[in-house]
């Protein structure tokens, strides 16, 4: 009995941080089912308004149903007349976690359940991209919090095709992280893969906004790493077309059906005033700290908070988490030159938004 012991206890001394990150990955699967109230209605659809019920469900009801039978349907004669099945991005008919919870669960179950799943996924991939940057695992589990529960992820929920694209943002990052740090052309692969996952994912104006924080990343950390001498310029030019070039081919299957489909589409004939007509308001600055200060948003009040902002709420929200943000403040002292990346982001961004709240919308300052 005691050798038992001892050979539990040898083993999990050298296995120690494999058990300790199964704990935590095991911790991130079962906060949603925590964090959400609708938890404890599983089988009914959670948040179910807008285009989940009029886009996504119908989409993912009409794919399983083809796929249980083994047909993989390029058209859906459901739709008017007809529509290009396989061209439309946001049925998600590529993305393979959403087939394989399709074949697993009944419709709603399997809807309900694939949204926590990404939520905890958000939180997995923060947590391991953090862990690059030789942070503690507490430090890296905080960050997986704040991220998986921020006030996009959450204000989303209706929009499932947003959350399912971005949560895979930061294990791309990592592995462009592992590449620089290792100068091993397997961990762009890896990133090529996950990078036309979150394209099928099935929201191309998300994609284009990761991919933008991708390449940006990608230049930043080996700028950060020449001084230590581990690549030349001309690998990591190479790498960087790798990068693009096998990530582009992977998605080509449905990024040429999905392009001829947008050109038939009356917003390519919208102008740039008219798509920007619900932009930022110098108003939502104030939900940075506060995100009920203008009333709690849900599908029964949404109507009545959104004609505060002369806007979309949703397509505003700016909250991270009070604590998070001082977190944040208190992070700009630490010694970590990755930080810089992140603080250019959020000023590049916001500073965008400002300059068009100027440009466009002076009025808005006369409201507030």
């Amino acid at each position: 009995m005691k050798h038992f012991s001892l050979n539990i206890k040898d083993n999990y001394n050298k296995y120690k941080e494999i058990y300790k990150n199964i704990l935590i990955i095991f911790l991130f699967l079962i906060l949603p089912y925590i964090f959400f109230t609708e938890a404890f209605s599983i089988s009914k659809i959670i948040y179910g308004h807008g285009d989940l019920i009029s886009l996504f469900l119908p989409l993912k009801d009409f794919l399983t149903k083809n796929l249980i039978n083994f047909n993989f349907p390029l058209w859906n004669p459901l739709n008017g007349n007809g529509f290009p099945f396989l061209a439309d991005i946001q049925a998600c008919a590529l993305y393979p976690i959403n087939i394989i919870f399709g074949f697993i669960f009944p419709l709603i179950l399997s809807y309900n359940i694939l949204l926590f799943f990404h939520y905890s996924l958000a939180g997995i991939f923060s947590f391991f991209f953090i862990r690059e940057y030789n942070l503690s695992k507490f430090s890296a589990f905080i960050c997986g919090l704040v991220f998986m529960f921020s006030g996009f992820l959450v204000v989303r929920k209706c929009h499932p095709q947003m959350i399912f694209v971005i949560v895979w943002l930061p294990l791309i990052l990592m592995f462009l992280e592992k590449f620089i740090k290792r100068n091993n052309f397997k961990y762009l692969l890896i990133a090529s893969i996950f990078f036309a996952v979150h394209f099928f994912a099935g929201f191309p104006q998300i994609f284009v906004y990761a991919v933008f924080i991708e390449l940006s990343y990608f230049v930043f950390i080996y700028i950060r790493n020449r001084s230590l001498g581990r690549m030349s310029f001309k690998r990591f030019i190479s790498g960087f077309l790798i990068f693009l070039i096998f990530g582009i081919g992977l998605i080509t299957i449905q990024l040429l059906p999905t392009y001829e489909l947008m050109g038939l589409g009356f917003r390519v004939k919208i102008n740039y005033e008219d798509f920007t007509l619900a932009s930022f308001n110098l108003k939502n600055f104030f939900i940075l700290f506060f995100p009920y200060i203008f009333g709690k948003v849900n599908p029964a009040q949404y109507k009545d908070v959104i004609n505060i902002f002369n806007g979309d709420y949703i397509g505003t929200i700016l909250y991270l988490g009070t604590f998070s943000f001082f977190l944040a403040l208190l992070g700009i002292n630490i010694k970590n030159r990755n930080k810089w990346f992140w603080i250019f982001l959020a000023v590049f961004v916001y500073f965008g938004e400002i300059c068009h709240l100027f440009r466009f919308k002076p009025a808005t300052f006369s409201s507030i």
